[in-house]
């Protein structure tokens, strides 16, 4: 009798297993060809290849490894400058919706968008070379420098969408970070009510109605990348970096001084104690009331003083 039980729970556990791995494969199967479908063009090719693709039955999670992207129809858009291929080693998109915007082809209410590794065959140093404008030939310099003449970048995305009911409107939040060779980065943090979801009605004015709730900007220096920029900038202009970031403050006092809006006075405040702490500079706001993007530019341009500002907007800018 145990023998039995024994033989007959082995078999289940097979039929288990078994039926696991025929649905993993029957998911993989289809996310396959949504996703390939969806990259074919009208002319059956695409400019995006991906290597190898990764599913699991118990999560939503969906991984494109070693991915590439031919930009060269894009290159009378862009310029010279563009690169012909930009490469990934995993694009993650995972969603709590599921494949339910896979069927509709429709962003989901809920998305989380993960990409490692993202980089160019651009060469830093060759556009630094050839560069005759001074601050962007230091731009090209400095990231050449510091990526040893390969950068590579990292970005996330997420978002949380509550569509409207009853008298509400629509809500998201919004969380983005971007990093480049671990040794820049930059984060943003919004709170919008009103804002579409299609981006087609986004790219045609969408934001004009939206009301921003919170918004949050934090540039962050981990490496050396202030004071390289610093050191580039002085060389081009045959100084020692101490001059340069004497002449450098000296101008931005001025600014201080002379400036009649009571933002850029804040702004420049902030940009002179970040040359003198190099770390970090934060840009956040939240309105009094939620405002809409160009009723918060109108206030942050025609207030009187920095109190208005902080009383309507909550602004703060920080540079260390």
């Amino acid at each position: 009798m145990k023998q039995k039980q024994l033989i007959i729970g082995g078999l289940v556990g097979l039929a288990v297993v078994s039926g696991y791995f025929y649905a993993d494969h029957a998911k993989h199967e289809f996310v396959k060809e949504r996703i390939d479908s969806e990259l074919t063009m009208m002319d059956g090719t695409s400019p995006v290849k991906y290597g190898a693709l990764q599913t699991s039955l118990f999560s939503n999670a969906v991984t494109l490894k070693n991915v590439t992207i031919d930009m060269s129809g894009l290159q009378n858009l862009a310029g010279n400058n563009a690169a012909n291929v930009v490469s990934i080693e995993s694009v993650t998109v995972d969603s709590e919706v599921g494949l339910s915007s896979l069927e509709s082809s429709k962003l989901p209410s809920q998305l989380e968008v993960t990409l490692s590794g993202i980089a160019t065959e651009v060469d830093f140093k060759l556009l630094a070379e050839n560069s005759v404008k001074p601050a962007e030939k230091v731009v090209y310099q400095t990231i050449n420098t510091l990526t040893d003449g390969k950068p590579t970048t990292d970005f996330y995305l997420e978002y949380d969408y509550s569509p409207a009911k009853g008298n509400s409107l629509p809500f998201v939040d919004i969380k983005l970070k971007s990093e480049l060779n671990k040794v820049a980065g930059m984060e943003v943090k919004a709170e919008i009510e009103n804002m579409p979801l299609d981006p087609v009605v986004l790219m045609f004015g969408g934001m004009q109605r939206a009301l921003i709730h919170h918004f949050e900007l934090v540039v962050k220096d981990k490496g050396k990348t202030t004071d390289l920029l610093i050191e580039n900038m002085a060389k081009q202009m045959n100084m020692s970096e101490k001059q340069f970031e004497e002449q450098l403050t000296d101008e931005l006092k001025k600014d201080i001084e002379y400036s009649h809006q009571a933002i850029e006075k804040m702004f420049y405040s902030a940009v002179e104690d970040f040359v003198d702490d190099r770390h970090e500079f934060k840009i956040a706001l939240t309105p009094k009331t939620p405002m809409t993007i160009e009723d918060i530019q109108k206030v942050a341009l025609f207030a009187a003083d920095e109190d208005e500002i902080e009383r309507e907007l909550n602004l703060k800018i920080k540079g260390k």
